[in-house]
């Protein structure tokens, strides 16, 4: 059958689609024709006509083959041409030969089929030319006939064979060309519902390729029939990569083994939707919700299911950032009512007392002035550090890195507690001579700085010393902290670092706080690319190292 078809469309590659259709017809016929000799010329050959079986040959090697070849070249219009004008001589000459030898059939007939075959496949000035030399030979034949097998032409009998001849012509061409029309009519029809279906699939195609949802319909084996443009992105596979696999040779083993009970329920006849959740390595997505559909045949079984699965990642993501913002609303708020609130209740307390000097003693006066001073300081302290976090969980961490000397920056901060060093009697040991610029956000690296010389001011033991240490080693700089305080457990460190909620914790002077400080020198010295780490045991003082990598030195 192969060999079959390459032979009924030779010429019909690079042909229109009108033209390669009657092309495709003329390949038929012609290997109609092609059969119907062979078998003629082995009934000839068996009845001992060495003439007519030898004109079948040459009819198969002159006319037919060549027919194929103008084909194959091209040459569709000429093939034509060639199959009528070549099949009506040859019939033609076979028939005049049988009648010059006496005998009676009727081989003229096969011209009126050549007849129908020029309605088919011509058109204008050439199907009337061709119809009119048909004509002629059958008038011929017809002829020829009275002359030799009726004894002599009766010019009545012809007359009316003539007659019979043009009626039964006439007939066969306005059949013919009714039918060729309404045949094409039909096909053009047929042509217009084909455009429009194959419009209505490309737009069909289309709005399901560039749908943000993954959609695929597979059998009742589990296979895929079919799939969208976002399968094929995802999976890194065209559309024919999909269709005939099972969905187990696709999907990674853990999706697999997610989906087979979903498709397993769905065959049964089960409408489902699910939730999946999927590690952040993969190329998919990490959040997805779709819905599994059967299709049902006439029967009511189920003969495929189609499945549309839709990315919600990013509606987790948004998800968990709304939680977080809850979170860190619940957290201001706690702040605001306990932390914050106390420091300035006392210093309401403080000035009430202050309008009543008269009955106070000015040394408590001065004394309630100096914790309220302190306080003071804290609460400043506290209130930077809450606006800072506040506005990063709202807007960002944003960076304008500058030029920033180090030490001018550390003496500011250390002249700006030192009453809170002062009170604790605390020995603050830092060179001062030592000249380091960096370029960072100064925001940023006086933020981490504060932070971590408030934090040693806070959890140093009472007359004992904090360490300020700045030196240039080959990784870059580093900044050093280290107090001689209670220490840190390393739980709470690990909590810190994590940016896990955590509790203020009171320090060694009854000193408050929000417990944002840490949580944002971590935070921050991550987003700038900085390295901070703490070392601590209980009870043995904490050291505090930030390092800025040498490129922003």
């Amino acid at each position: 059958m192969g060999a079959i078809n390459q032979i009924i469309n030779l010429g019909t590659n690079d042909a229109p689609k009108g033209e390669a259709r009657l092309t495709r017809v003329v390949n038929k016929i012609n290997l109609l024709t092609i059969g119907l000799s062979v078998v003629l010329a082995v009934i000839n050959v068996s009845s001992g006509l060495w003439v007519q079986s030898l004109s079948n040959l040459l009819c198969i090697l002159l006319i037919f083959i060549p027919v194929y070849i103008l084909n194959y070249r091209n040459r569709q219009w000429i093939a034509r041409v060639l199959f009528v004008i070549g099949l009506t001589i040859s019939v033609t000459g076979i028939s005049i030969f049988n009648v010059l030898n006496g005998r009676q059939v009727n081989t003229e007939i096969i011209i009126f089929a050549v007849s129908s075959f020029i309605i088919i496949v011509f058109d204008g000035r050439t199907k009337v030319s061709l119809y009119l030399f048909t004509s002629l030979c059958l008038f011929q034949i017809e002829y020829l006939k009275g002359v030799y097998l009726l004894g002599g032409l009766s010019t009545d009998n012809f007359i009316f064979s003539l007659i019979n001849y043009s009626v039964a012509l006439i007939a066969v061409f306005y059949f013919s060309q009714i039918f060729k029309e309404e045949l094409s009519r039909a096909a053009n029809k047929a042509n217009r519902l084909n455009e429009e279906l194959e419009r209505s699939r490309l737009i069909l195609s289309s709005l399901i390729d560039n749908t943000p949802l993954f959609l695929a319909m597979l059998d009742a084996r589990g296979c895929y029939v079919t799939v969208n443009k976002k399968y094929e992105d995802a999976f890194g596979l065209s559309k024919q990569g999909f269709v005939g696999k099972h969905y187990a040779e696709i999907l990674s083993p853990e999706m697999a083994q997610f989906h087979e009970p979903l498709i397993d329920r769905c065959l049964g006849g089960e409408y489902l939707d699910f939730y999946q959740e999927l590690p952040e390595k993969t190329n998919l997505y990490s959040h997805s919700y779709g819905k599994y559909f059967p299709v049902f045949d006439d029967k009511g079984n189920v003969q495929f299911i189609t499945v549309f699965v839709t990315d919600i990642t990013q509606l987790k993501k948004a998800e968990h950032q709304l939680k977080e913002l809850n979170k860190a609303k619940d957290k201001l708020f706690s702040v605001l009512a306990h932390d914050i609130i106390s420091p300035i209740n006392l210093l309401k307390s403080t000035l009430h007392l202050s309008e009543h000097e008269q009955s106070i003693d000015e040394g408590d006066i001065r004394s309630f002035l100096k914790r309220a001073k302190g306080h003071l300081l804290v609460l400043s302290h506290m209130m930077e550090n809450l606006l800072r976090w506040g506005k990063t969980q709202f807007h960002g961490w944003k960076s304008e890195p500058e030029e920033v000397s180090l030490v001018p920056l550390i003496q500011n901060i250390l002249h700006l507690y030192k009453d809170h060093s002062s009170r604790k009697q605390l020995q603050v040991l830092f060179d001062s001579g030592t000249e380091c610029d960096v370029t960072a956000d100064k925001g940023h690296l006086e933020l981490i700085v504060r932070n971590l010389i408030v934090n040693a001011f806070k959890f140093s033991e009472i007359k004992s010393d904090v360490k300020i240490e700045v030196e240039s080693i080959q990784e870059g700089l580093e900044i050093r902290v280290t107090d001689k305080g209670c220490g840190i457990d390393e739980q709470l460190l690990q909590r810190i670092q994590e940016g896990s909620a955590v509790e203020s914790e009171i320090g060694t002077d009854g000193e408050s706080g929000t417990g944002l400080g840490l949580q944002m020198c971590f935070e921050v010295a991550q987003q700038e690319g900085w390295s901070l780490t703490a070392s601590s045991g209980t009870k043995s003082g904490t050291t505090f190292s930030l390092l800025i990598p040498e490129t922003s030195i």
